[in-house]
């Protein structure tokens, strides 16, 4: 599938489609007793605050637009990917409905704060300037990469390389502050600013490059890597490295708001789909099995370059 042939939109809701077929039900968060509910997932689900137990209902705010942690299927309406079904795999867990929203990635952390989502689950990057706001449960690591077409003769790995660059990246995530961090640097050396155009979703800033207007994407590295696996010989992939905070890896949450009670249900859930094999199996399938961990932490954020 190429892009000149489709939309960004487009081209990652069919590639969603090959996935989606898989019913995440059978994949995530089976119970591999067959005796009634095991013993782990009682323990958890008798941490559940009793308003949700209730409601059955744990609303999760997203933004369906960064594959493979979360895209639309072919459908345009369902959204899949490696939070969705870790989530539905928590939820059975926990004996809860998962249930995502579309929201924009800017927003995630207040709407969280404000109460009108329960939790963000978007590949959201742990920071400490996050941790102001919201409490995370640490569920995976990340990179970060540049993404360039092939004939493009862009070749930086490393922010101090990038003087002078125009690079897209979507609005709100730590590229983006990285990128604008980045620029001051460069003006206070002498050098020329760095031009970040940001983009509201992953698909935009994509097509951005795609269509000439920016020659580099800075992007974490699963999405990088989504894109160019799923566009043969079309672009090149360079792994950005950073000294300031350890070459650009750090962990992904779960955000709750300050004082959530879903906290330790939710890490206890995630504990048990680790050690039972069904967040292996998770990151197996979307191909992110690099970014998977061992061990759950609570808001273990980094320092950014901000």
């Amino acid at each position: 599938m190429r892009l000149r042939n489709f939309s960004v939109w487009c081209l990652l809701a069919c590639l969603a489609a090959t996935t989606s077929t898989f019913a995440v039900s059978g994949l995530a968060g089976a119970s591999p007793h067959s005796g009634g509910t095991p013993s782990a997932w009682k323990k958890a689900r008798a941490l559940v605050p009793a308003a949700i137990r209730k409601s059955g209902v744990v609303t999760v705010a997203t933004t369906a637009s960064y594959p493979p942690y979360e895209l639309y299927a072919s459908n345009n309406k369902t959204i899949v990917g490696v939070d969705p079904d870790l989530g539905h795999a928590i939820g059975k867990v926990l004996g809860l409905k998962f249930e995502f929203h579309n929201v924009t990635y800017d927003d995630i952390p207040t709407e969280i704060k404000d109460g009108h989502y329960d939790v963000g689950m978007s590949a959201i990057g742990v920071f400490k300037f996050r941790e102001k706001v919201v409490n995370f449960v640490d569920y995976a690591t990340f990179g970060e990469a540049f993404l360039t077409p092939k004939t493009s003769s862009f070749k930086a790995d490393d922010l101090s390389q990038v003087c002078g660059e125009t690079i897209a990246a979507q609005s709100g995530t730590s590229e983006s502050i990285q990128l604008g961090k980045q620029s001051k640097i460069c003006t206070s050396e002498h050098k020329k600013a760095v031009t970040a155009l940001t983009y509201p979703s992953e698909n935009t800033a994509v097509l951005a490059v795609h269509s000439g207007r920016a020659p580099v994407l800075f992007a974490d590295l699963a999405t990088a890597d989504w894109v160019l696996k799923e566009n043969p010989g079309q672009y090149r992939l360079l792994i950005v490295h950073d000294p300031a905070i350890k070459g650009l890896t750090g962990p992904y949450g779960i955000a709750l708001a300050k004082g959530s009670k879903l906290l330790a249900p939710i890490e206890a859930a995630v504990k048990i789909l680790i050690a039972d094999g069904t967040y292996e199996k998770i990151f197996a399938k979307w191909g992110v099995k690099q970014d998977e961990v061992r061990t759950v932490q609570i808001n273990h954020g980094v320092t950014t370059t901000t």
